[in-house]
């Protein structure tokens, strides 16, 4: 038998964008041109896809790079630098069809080599890419030719066409640029995306401009985009406003109801894939016992935050897997709800608990911390909050360097890719060092199931498992609201939180 074409509708999600207000007019024809700023919550990690990881990573990583394939709004696999795919009847070879003629933004040719060049960079243990949990599938690359990459599989893997889409594998950089460079590539990106790096101000700015060699023809319409890193929300929107920028990313709850209200203001609420939540180092007391880890779960009450803080604005969740997931279920058997008899009993018998608890340094953060913090106060957790840029954050999650933290994942289209590079043995986005042979068996037969139904009751178990287990306390599922000047046009709502520029415009 011949290897068998994946669709590119495979595994496709239906995801409704949800858009405030009434119906609007036809949009006026895109013109080319104008400067577009947007305003992120933080900022973000050199651009090298070894470190890509926050939404405000990919944000300007998208801009700046192409990736293998695309994914749509609802989910569909389509094109990217590769024009198709086969995979053998096995599910342990893919072909990668690149389309002809490819260069990055420094002339060099984006072939078979390079592809290869990037997949063996990002798998290479010494390289230590952040990456390499969501392609850890990928056994070994060959360059068949210039334009067909073979990918050897240990394993079948279902989800891998999505890892391929997205920044997690997915993006490809100029090999010429990273041997110049060396360590220090990150500060000189170059990709083969919409738009070339002109320049940067770290912890302030990125500047790029349009790169009229970029494969799709024709776009992108903008001729420059600053990514600016504005962290509290009510100078974002204040900036908005103003018309300093044209986008406000990932808007907070008040800013949200203001734009509501405000005519001069477009409001894109976006349900998403992923979740918030407060995860616990487990390696390490006072977490390396389950019982304290359920104590916070049980004394911990989302909803009346969410009444009270958010005016239930947000989706309570009890598992990875939140409603725009195919995989979500509303309860999950097991999972610790808010019972605060329950918290206090386990707090005596392990004579009290007091912990530090690691948070982004925004306003609505805070906010949230100090909320929870009283919670917990209530049944006798003790808990001090540390504020970090998110940067540190970041960092200190993925070197242990914390023992709870105010977390966010925005999420994956393959439920497999929302679990396995998290809790599985060794994953590099394990944060919370946990490692059980079960979990790893169920996360694993997900991972190499083709059946969606199948693969739907693996995760309804390792939803379970998790539950008893209990390394992450989920709060609510991470929509996201992107409050944009009317002038903004086709910036589509990504259910995974990033920000897809290629078509976007601005009304003259």
């Amino acid at each position: 038998m011949g290897p068998r074409h994946m669709g590119w509708a495979w595994l496709a999600i239906a995801i409704a964008a949800l858009h405030a207000g009434p119906a609007c007019a036809a949009e006026p024809t895109p013109t080319a041109g104008g400067e577009a700023v947007f305003g992120l919550e933080a900022d973000w990690h050199p651009m090298d896809p070894l470190r890509a990881d926050a939404v405000d990573d990919a944000d300007v990583d998208y801009a700046i790079y192409s990736t293998l394939l695309k994914v749509t709004p609802n989910g569909e696999i389509t094109p990217g630098l590769a024009s198709g795919y086969t995979v053998s009847p096995d599910g342990l070879t893919y072909e990668l069809t690149l389309r002809p003629n490819l260069k990055f933004q420094d002339d060099t040719p984006l072939d078979a080599a390079a592809v290869k060049f990037n997949l063996d960079r990002e798998l290479d243990p010494k390289n230590d890419c952040w990456c390499r949990a969501f392609i850890s599938s990928i056994a070994s690359v060959d360059a068949k030719d210039a334009q067909h990459v073979v990918l050897h599989l240990g394993k079948p893997s279902a989800p891998l066409p999505y890892a391929l889409a997205g920044i997690f594998g997915g993006l490809v950089a100029s090999p010429t640029a990273i041997q110049k460079y060396g360590k220090d590539y990150g500060n000189h990106p170059v990709g083969a995306g919409p738009f070339r790096f002109v320049s940067q101000q770290s912890g302030n700015y990125v500047t790029v401009e349009r790169w009229d060699g970029y494969w799709e023809k024709g776009f992108p319409y903008l001729q420059k985009v600053t990514f600016r890193a504005i962290p509290d929300a009510q100078a974002r929107y204040s900036s908005l406003l103003s018309g300093s920028i044209q986008s406000d990313e990932n808007a907070a709850f008040r800013q949200v109801v203001a734009a509501k209200a405000n005519r001069a203001v477009k409001v894109q609420s976006i349900p998403a894939l992923g979740t918030i939540f407060v995860m616990f180092d487990v390696k390490k007391p006072p977490f390396d016992k389950v019982e304290a880890r359920r104590a916070v779960g049980y004394a911990t009450n989302f909803a009346v935050l969410n009444k009270g803080l958010y005016h239930n604005l947000y989706t309570p969740v009890q598992s990875p897997f939140p409603p725009a997931s195919w995989a979500h279920q509303p309860t999950v058997a097991g999972y610790p709800a808010y019972d605060p008899a329950k918290a206090r009993e386990l707090l005596a018998k392990m004579g009290g608990l007091s912990f530090t608890l690691s948070v982004q340094n925004s306003p609505e953060q805070l906010q949230l911390a100090e909320a929870l913090q009283s919670e917990w106060k209530e049944v006798g957790l003790k808990v001090t909050i540390k504020q970090e840029d998110q940067v540190t954050l970041i960092n200190d999650a993925h070197n242990s360097g914390y023992q709870a933290a105010i977390y966010r994942y925005r999420g994956a289209f393959d439920p497999a890719l929302n679990v396995s590079p998290f809790f599985g043995c060794n994953a590099s986005f394990n944060h919370v060092g946990l490692c059980d042979e079960e979990l790893d068996k169920m996360m694993h037969a997900g991972v190499a199931e083709q059946d969606k139904a199948k693969r739907l009751a693996i995760y309804h178990k390792v939803d379970a498992r998790l539950a008893e287990l209990f390394p992450y306390d989920f709060l609510y599922a991470a929509d996201w609201w992107r409050l944009h000047t009317p002038k903004l046009h086709d910036v589509p709502p990504m259910p995974d939180n990033t920000l897809d520029l290629t078509r976007a415009w601005l009304e003259k």
